[in-house]
């Protein structure tokens, strides 16, 4: 991980006092006022350096949306070969893929290229969460293709699992 700055770090430190003492992440303004910044784009510019680096995550358009990310793990995924079956390990290649949090035990993790563009769906196989609405990866004769209902494919689509991730390799 990036060796944080003196000022990156406080607003780190003061994250996680934050969430070990109240239970849940501090506001933006409440890091500034803890640490001395009028400004919340100050705040928000330390906050997007320690999503970067690692340290953090946030969600999109959430307040107190930040979670730690302490436990960084990495995981070297197989890439499902064109039209393969990951139950015959039919894989060619590998995806470094880095994750927070923790992961099942008895899920089967691998990657597959996505027939809509330049990136991969990190596909999740075994301990599949019944009643939870999750995008899902089919094989299909165009490739693998992410969608929410297998009826909106036809018979011949097999399903690959759980979608956990979707990462680009180009930036659009």
């Amino acid at each position: 991980m990036q060796k944080l700055k003196v000022k990156e770090a406080a607003v780190l430190e003061y994250i996680r006092q934050s969430v070990s003492e109240r239970g849940y992440a501090p506001s933006v303004r409440d890091i500034g006022t803890a640490l001395g910044y009028r400004s919340t784009s100050t705040v928000q510019m330390y906050l997007n350096r320690l999503e970067d680096y690692g340290y953090i995550r946030r969600e999109n358009g959430k307040s107190r949306s930040v979670s730690l990310c302490e436990d960084l793990r990495t995981r070297v995924l197989p890439i499902l070969r064109e039209g393969g079956n990951p139950d015959e390990n039919e894989f060619d290649g590998v995806l470094p893929f880095c994750y927070c949090g923790e992961l099942d035990a008895d899920v089967h993790l691998f990657a597959c290229r996505i027939s809509c563009g330049d990136g991969y769906a990190v596909v999740a196989r075994g301990a599949e969460d019944e009643g939870i609405e999750a995008a899902m990866a089919f094989q299909t004769a165009e490739g693998v293709i992410l969608r929410c209902d297998q009826a909106l494919l036809g018979e011949g689509a097999v399903l690959l699992g759980r979608v956990i991730a979707v990462i680009y390799s180009k930036i659009r």
